[in-house]
């Protein structure tokens, strides 16, 4: 009874939500050339302005990009420097814990048999 209230409720709000929500149609449209626009830039890099000058973005011939107003590039951190970092996380070495048997000594120090202290926890 309990859920089928809370469900009631949650169905009635998301019912006035939809039937109170207002659409603004004034927003700023994309231009119809937008993606087109967005396809002619390539791979890219980013500059160090000099003497106190803002950073450029180039292109892989040198030249500078004029980026759109609002478009910000994704920089991209290459295949390489993804391998490289995949091929240090394998190589790193995990330490081997001794197997212990269950008369043995418990690791935890206790004092106590492996089999009477943690080895069914």
């Amino acid at each position: 009874l309990l859920f089928e209230r809370m469900q009631a409720g949650i169905q009635g709000d998301v019912a006035r939500n939809l039937f109170m929500a207002q659409v603004d149609l004034n927003q700023p449209q994309m231009p119809d050339d937008f993606f087109q626009q967005m396809q002619q830039f390539g791979p890219m890099t980013l500059l160090d302005g000099e003497d106190g000058a803002e950073p450029v973005y180039v292109d892989e011939d040198g030249n500078p990009v004029e980026l759109p107003p609002g478009v910000t590039p994704i920089m991209d951190v290459g295949q390489g420097a993804l391998l490289a970092a995949a091929m240090a996380a394998s190589e790193q070495k995990t330490t081997a814990v001794p197997k212990v048997g269950p008369n043995d000594p418990c690791p935890c120090g206790s004092g106590k048999k492996y089999k009477n202290c943690h080895r069914n926890r």
